[in-house]
């Protein structure tokens, strides 16, 4: 999943010969592809990158372009760490099916079974959602539903799971994709109440250690402090600018993984080379075929027809291109993007991992399996620039009325909303007025009225997010009673929010 700005799963042509089979005559150029790499990071603004691919099951390359970060200028290496935060649900689900092979759990069994304290505002739905449902995107809910209860905010695991129930239900159990964050969450902290242990710690134990991923870690603290760790950037005035990691601890199992290129190349080879002793043939298999349909994207669509089918199985994307089957995930925080194809059946995978919030690892990611699996003939990178060019800029520049003609006093007071908790909105100097979060202290943001008579909120931590607007939902004897906040975006759903005067 990726945060802020952009979320998109794209997949590019594998074509070139018209069954879309693989050139048996066509070797890679990677000398040719490393400077494709180094000249892709100055096309996309991106300060640094790390890369690795495997083809025919041997490593051919693994290295790092630019730098962690653009103050220090530390160069990128293949053991720099990124917060890879979606990529994480390949290994939620894979855990789970583990906890089902140790006979823990029963992946066709409700959730409410392992966790009794979960509610939805659906009763149906809390009564019947399994394990299944969950990892594969089935839920009910609209993609990046109930974020905005978890994300910047100081809230618990637990206290998110209790924040589940006042998320709106927008669609039948089973019926429709919706990517859901707080559901992996969910089943996360069900396989903890199967099992008896700590979800990091039964991920740690029983998926990093064994493949000897000694390097991936939920560990955020440990992380932050690492000399070796990637800096996030946002673009801001067409500038990379650093900015602080985003604590995704209370959304573990959705996406709280760090890692490098070193160790998700072996995570790759796993995915054709599993061992059997401590997974299920069947469910393994399960988590690489498609189980939610989904639509296709416009960058897909770039690609013509080549792209066959396109799902969603337990933790991996999945995508049918040609003859060849595809199993993807991308991943992103605020000024980290991260993406990982994995071609199973040709022993070929891609990782790339970037710390800017820039499309770039998605675009790469297939540009280099139509490399691998292909020629080094194809349209879809240049394409792909332009297009993203075109639309990525963001009008963060409004007019503001820096007298404040318009009293604002009857917004002052106190207010909660069952997601985001609660916040006020104070009168921070004699002209101008904040609002301030209790729990979800990274949506601080300064208020002010523009030109149109527009509430406007200028956010003070999220650089990628455009201003928002306070809209008024019930005023009465010319006091605000309640209210919600529009900011047309891509990963937050600020119409979920009603904020009511204590």
């Amino acid at each position: 999943m990726r945060r802020l700005i952009l979320f998109v799963i794209v997949i590019i042509s594998l074509g070139g010969c018209k069954d879309g089979s693989k050139n048996q005559n066509y070797t890679p150029d990677f000398k040719s592809i490393d400077r494709f790499l180094e000249q892709s990071i100055l096309d996309w603004n991106v300060p640094g990158m790390a890369v690795g691919i495997i083809y025919d099951d041997s490593i051919v390359l693994s290295k790092g372009y630019g730098y962690m970060d653009l103050i220090e200028k530390d160069p990128v290496t293949d053991s720099t760490l990124f917060g890879i935060a979606s990529l994480t649900k390949g290994f939620s689900a894979l855990a789970i099916g583990m906890a089902q092979y140790q006979a823990y759990l029963d992946i066709n069994k409700p959730i409410k079974f392992y966790l009794p304290q979960f509610k939805t505002q659906n009763d149906s739905l809390t009564n019947n959602i399994n394990f299944v449902d969950i990892l594969s995107h089935r839920t009910g809910y609209s993609t990046f539903s109930g974020d905005l209860s978890w994300y910047g905010n100081l809230k618990s695991k637990y206290q998110v799971l209790e924040s589940i129930k006042s998320i709106p239900v927008s669609n039948d159990l089973r019926s429709v994709y919706g990517y859901s964050n707080v559901m992996y969450l969910t089943a996360g902290l069900a396989l903890e109440a199967a099992t008896g242990q700590n979800f990091e710690s039964f991920v740690t134990d029983f998926i990093l250690s064994p493949l000897k991923m000694y390097n991936t870690t939920f560990d955020y603290s440990k992380v932050i402090q690492s000399s070796n760790t990637a800096t996030p950037h946002v673009v801001e005035n067409n500038k990379p600018m650093p900015i602080n990691y985003v604590n995704w601890s209370n959304m573990a199992p959705a996406g709280g993984l760090f890692s490098n290129v070193v160790d998700l190349l072996k995570w790759a080879q796993f995915q054709w080379n599993p061992n059997y002793s401590y997974i299920d043939s069947v469910y393994f298999n399960a988590q690489h075929e498609i189980i939610t349909k989904q639509r296709f994207s416009w960058l897909d669509n770039l690609n013509g027809d080549e792209i066959k089918m396109k799902g969603y199985g337990l933790g991996w994307e999945i995508i049918e291109i040609g003859s060849y089957k595809t199993i993807s995930h991308n991943g992103g925080l605020d000024g980290m993007i991260s993406q990982i194809v994995v071609v199973p059946e040709m022993k070929c995978a891609i990782v790339v991992l970037a710390n800017s919030g820039s499309a770039l690892p998605i675009i790469l990611g297939y540009e280099l399996s139509h490399r691998l699996l292909i020629d080094s003939k194809n349209t879809y990178y240049n394409l792909s620039l332009r297009k993203i060019k075109e639309n990525a800029s963001i009008d963060r520049k409004t007019e503001f009325d820096q007298e404040q003609k318009r009293d604002l006093s009857y917004m002052v007071g106190e207010y909660y909303d069952s997601l985001m908790g609660g916040v006020s909105i104070v009168n921070s100097n004699a002209h101008h007025y904040e609002l301030k979060f209790e729990q979800a202290t990274l949506f601080d943001a300064t208020i002010f009225v523009d030109n149109k008579g527009k509430i406007v909120l200028q956010w003070k931590n999220i650089l990628s997010l455009p201003n928002g607007e306070i809209v008024e939902i019930d005023t009465i004897n010319n006091i605000l009673k309640s209210f919600t906040i529009r900011c047309p975006n891509p990963d937050f759903r600020f119409e979920e929010i009603n904020f009511r005067r204590r």
